[in-house]
């Protein structure tokens, strides 16, 4: 696979970053599913630009930031790569393309997902960094009167409209030592999306 100068392909920056996660005694699934949840929060808010180059044509895209939100942005990290529709991307960079000219696109193409090196290397530093921090303190463990209310802290935190997945609130009640179970059974007394509805297009706006 051609990987343009300067980027690294989505799935090798997953891997690492959840690679940086391991050492901290996470499963390798663990790691994987917390790097999507970081990775994901990057790119919905525009910190991390994540391109795609048309096989057929050369041409480069931008995927627009707002698709990182739907339930699609998690099939793209999974795979990879993602469909070349002018639904979800944009010609890159923006000056490429007038009102008079817009990139071809091939019906049915698929290419697949870069970000940026230094965007990479920068997250990695940011997972080393804390591991080295968490190694030298000890782990931080909720009362048992307190696991509720920091759900329910994390869970207002989000913007409305928006949903964590089970995932992402794992990852986040993790930092506690509470279990994956004991999340399961918080989750069941607050919103859950029905099954096969996409996800708000609103993605987490979380704060601090």
């Amino acid at each position: 696979m051609f990987v343009p100068k300067g980027c690294v392909s989505l799935t090798a920056a997953v891997d690492r970053l959840a690679a940086a996660r391991r050492p901290a005694g996470q499963a390798n699934d663990d790691g994987k599913n917390a790097a999507w949840v970081e990775l994901r929060g990057e790119f919905h808010s525009g910190s991390m630009l994540t391109t795609v180059i048309s096989p057929s044509s050369g041409d480069t895209f931008a995927i627009r930031p707002q698709h990182w939100a739907r339930e699609i942005a998690l099939t793209w990290l999974e795979q990879g790569e993602c469909l070349l529709t002018e639904d979800f991307v944009d010609p890159w960079p923006p000056e490429l393309a007038g009102p008079e000219r817009w990139p071809s696109l091939r019906r049915g193409e698929r290419a697949p997902i870069f970000v940026s090196e230094h965007d990479c290397q920068r997250l990695v530093a940011q997972q080393t960094a804390k591991q080295e921090y968490s190694d030298q303190s000890p782990p931080v463990r909720l009362a048992e009167a307190k696991i509720e209310s920091e759900f329910r802290q994390w869970r207002e935190q989000h913007a409305s409209g928006y949903t964590p997945t089970e995932a992402e609130d794992t990852e986040h009640m993790k930092k506690f030592s509470v279990s994956r179970d004991t999340v399961r059974a918080l989750r069941k007394g607050y919103p859950r999306r029905p099954r096969g509805q996409k996800k708000s297009d609103k993605a987490p706006n979380i704060r601090g």
